[in-house]
């Protein structure tokens, strides 16, 4: 299982694709965004996200017993705001896993290195196709297993199918995509092989453009619905989620820090 979540976690960095929902680069940019809380529906700050003036992120901190702001982790980035490293840190400030990002001279994500306790403990490689598209991801770590993630795209250029697989049960999942006129993302189908399960995530959204509603079922019967709502500038400031399970509606409100 460690495997297969440190793929899709180096995976998902390269795949430009806006399947999920937060406060976009650009907007971040555009209203000079400096940081964002996230607060639960209790009113508890998961953490803080910073922001420097090129709209990257460059800091995500949280509250510890004390009360008192922590670092989580740390960006880092060159001079083409390319993200090159990335720290996560104990509660007690240590560091306790560091992330590398190497790049070729068409500015491609070609290795990332992930060390903890200072060895590597994996390293994942990049290849593309004439176009520039990322047509696999290969992971190599003797701790969390081998892996290989297979993209394929229409004429376009459009992301539309992920395989993945590791050297341990073999197929993994995969994963395919659906694309309105617009070219955003309106069924996310993914097949997971280990628990024979296919996953249903159906998008919907506003006038503006802006992603409305998450319907996620999986063939199993369980099901979920998750509805984001935006300010008068179209800023998100709230999530809201149900599920078929507990019924219980849960939000999600973010609060915005401008310069």
């Amino acid at each position: 299982m460690k495997s297969r979540v440190f793929l899709i976690l180096f995976s998902s960095f390269l795949v430009n694709i806006s399947i999920g929902q937060e406060i976009s680069k650009s907007d971040i940019i555009k209203f000079k965004i400096k940081s964002i809380e996230k607060i639960d529906s209790e009113g508890n700050i998961e953490f803080i996200n910073f922001y420097n003036n090129k709209g990257d992120l460059i800091k995500s901190s949280s509250l510890n017993d004390n009360k008192s702001l922590q670092t989580d982790r740390e960006l880092f980035y060159n001079d083409s705001s390319q993200l090159i490293e990335e720290r996560k840190y104990t509660s007690i400030g240590d560091t306790n896993t560091i992330s590398k990002y190497y790049y070729n001279s068409k500015n491609q994500l070609i290795k990332k290195e992930y060390i903890s306790l200072g060895e590597v403990s994996a390293t994942l490689i990049f290849d593309y196709d004439d176009k520039g598209n990322t047509i696999s991801a290969k992971q190599t770590s003797e701790l969390m297993g081998n892996n290989l993630t297979k993209y394929r795209y229409d004429n376009e250029n459009f992301l539309i199918e992920e395989d993945k697989s590791n050297n341990t049960i073999g197929k993994e999942e995969r994963i395919n995509y659906k694309y309105n006129d617009n070219k955003q993302i309106i069924e996310k189908k993914t097949k997971v092989y280990y628990f024979n399960t296919t996953i249903t995530s159906t998008y919907t959204y506003n006038d503006a453009g802006k992603l409305s509603k998450i319907f996620e079922k999986s063939s199993n019967g369980v099901s979920s619905t998750k509805i984001y709502q935006y300010n008068d500038k179209g800023i998100l400031i709230n999530e809201l989620w149900e599920s078929s399970i507990s019924k219980t509606p849960h939000k999600t409100t973010y609060q915005i820090n401008f310069d």
